[in-house]
Protein backbone atom coordinates (compact mmCIF):
# COMPACT_ATOMS: atom_id res chain seq x y z
CA UNK A 1 0.00 0.00 0.00
CA UNK A 2 2.39 2.77 -1.13
CA UNK A 3 1.22 6.28 -0.38
CA UNK A 4 3.08 9.24 -1.88
CA UNK A 5 3.95 11.96 0.58
CA UNK A 6 3.32 15.65 -0.25
CA UNK A 7 5.05 17.06 -3.34
CA UNK A 8 6.66 13.67 -4.11
CA UNK A 9 9.31 14.24 -1.46
CA UNK A 10 8.96 10.86 0.13
CA UNK A 11 7.19 7.55 0.31
CA UNK A 12 5.43 5.55 3.00
CA UNK A 13 4.41 1.96 2.53
CA UNK A 14 3.09 -1.05 4.35
CA UNK A 15 4.99 -4.22 3.49
CA UNK A 16 3.72 -7.42 1.92
CA UNK A 17 2.13 -10.15 3.98
CA UNK A 18 4.70 -12.27 5.82
CA UNK A 19 4.01 -15.71 7.36
CA UNK A 20 1.67 -15.35 10.33
CA UNK A 21 0.86 -11.69 9.69
CA UNK A 22 -2.46 -12.25 7.95
CA UNK A 23 -3.88 -14.00 11.01
CA UNK A 24 -2.62 -11.22 13.32
CA UNK A 25 -3.60 -8.46 10.87
CA UNK A 26 -0.15 -6.95 11.28
CA UNK A 27 2.15 -5.33 8.70
CA UNK A 28 5.57 -3.68 8.60
CA UNK A 29 5.61 0.09 8.01
CA UNK A 30 8.44 1.71 6.11
CA UNK A 31 9.08 5.30 5.12
CA UNK A 32 11.75 7.23 3.29
CA UNK A 33 12.06 10.96 2.65
CA UNK A 34 14.28 12.85 0.23
CA UNK A 35 17.15 14.55 2.04
CA UNK A 36 16.00 18.00 0.89
CA UNK A 37 12.62 17.37 2.59
CA UNK A 38 13.99 16.23 5.97
CA UNK A 39 12.74 18.18 8.97
CA UNK A 40 9.63 19.49 7.21
CA UNK A 41 7.09 17.03 8.56
CA UNK A 42 6.81 15.07 5.31
CA UNK A 43 7.44 11.66 6.90
CA UNK A 44 5.19 12.41 9.89
CA UNK A 45 2.38 13.43 7.54
CA UNK A 46 2.85 10.32 5.41
CA UNK A 47 2.84 7.98 8.40
CA UNK A 48 -0.31 9.63 9.76
CA UNK A 49 -2.01 9.11 6.40
CA UNK A 50 -1.06 5.44 6.39
CA UNK A 51 -2.37 5.07 9.96
CA UNK A 52 -5.67 6.57 8.83
CA UNK A 53 -5.99 3.88 6.15
CA UNK A 54 -4.43 0.90 7.91
CA UNK A 55 -7.33 0.07 10.23
CA UNK A 56 -10.21 1.15 8.00
CA UNK A 57 -10.60 0.10 5.22
CA UNK A 58 -7.65 -2.38 5.32
CA UNK A 59 -8.60 -4.00 8.64
CA UNK A 60 -5.12 -4.01 10.16
CA UNK A 61 -4.79 -4.15 13.94
CA UNK A 62 -1.07 -3.48 14.32
CA UNK A 63 1.80 -1.84 12.47
CA UNK A 64 5.43 -2.51 13.32
CA UNK A 65 8.43 -0.41 12.29
CA UNK A 66 12.14 -0.28 12.98
CA UNK A 67 14.61 2.59 12.87
CA UNK A 68 18.38 2.85 13.20
CA UNK A 69 19.31 3.92 16.72
CA UNK A 70 21.31 6.83 15.22
CA UNK A 71 18.42 8.08 13.06
CA UNK A 72 16.88 10.70 15.33
CA UNK A 73 14.52 11.89 12.59
CA UNK A 74 12.89 8.49 12.05
CA UNK A 75 12.74 7.77 15.77
CA UNK A 76 10.98 11.12 16.22
CA UNK A 77 8.47 10.33 13.47
CA UNK A 78 7.59 7.04 15.13
CA UNK A 79 7.24 8.69 18.56
CA UNK A 80 5.07 11.54 17.19
CA UNK A 81 2.73 9.12 15.44
CA UNK A 82 2.05 6.98 18.50
CA UNK A 83 4.48 4.08 18.05
CA UNK A 84 5.98 2.52 21.17
CA UNK A 85 9.53 1.17 21.37
CA UNK A 86 9.39 -2.55 22.19
CA UNK A 87 12.93 -3.80 21.73
CA UNK A 88 16.21 -3.77 19.90
CA UNK A 89 16.92 -5.18 16.44
CA UNK A 90 19.82 -5.32 14.02
CA UNK A 91 19.31 -3.40 10.77
CA UNK A 92 22.00 -4.30 8.24
CA UNK A 93 24.29 -5.05 11.17
CA UNK A 94 23.58 -1.74 12.92
CA UNK A 95 21.67 -1.39 16.20
CA UNK A 96 18.06 -0.37 15.78
CA UNK A 97 14.86 0.01 17.76
CA UNK A 98 11.67 -1.95 17.02
CA UNK A 99 8.35 -0.11 17.44
CA UNK A 100 4.70 -1.15 17.52
CA UNK A 101 1.51 0.84 16.91
CA UNK A 102 -1.72 -0.86 17.97
CA UNK A 103 -4.73 0.15 15.88
CA UNK A 104 -7.55 -0.71 18.30
CA UNK A 105 -10.94 0.98 18.35
CA UNK A 106 -9.76 3.79 20.60
CA UNK A 107 -6.70 4.37 18.36
CA UNK A 108 -8.38 4.35 14.95
CA UNK A 109 -7.19 7.87 14.24
CA UNK A 110 -3.52 8.85 14.54
CA UNK A 111 -2.56 11.39 17.20
CA UNK A 112 -2.48 15.06 16.25
CA UNK A 113 0.58 17.12 17.07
Amino acid sequence: MPLPCPARRGRCSVGPVQPGQRRRRQRELGFRVAERACGRGVATDGVRRVLGLARDPYGLRRLVASADRENAGSLGVLRRTGFTAVGEVLLDGRPGVRHVRELGCDQARPPIG
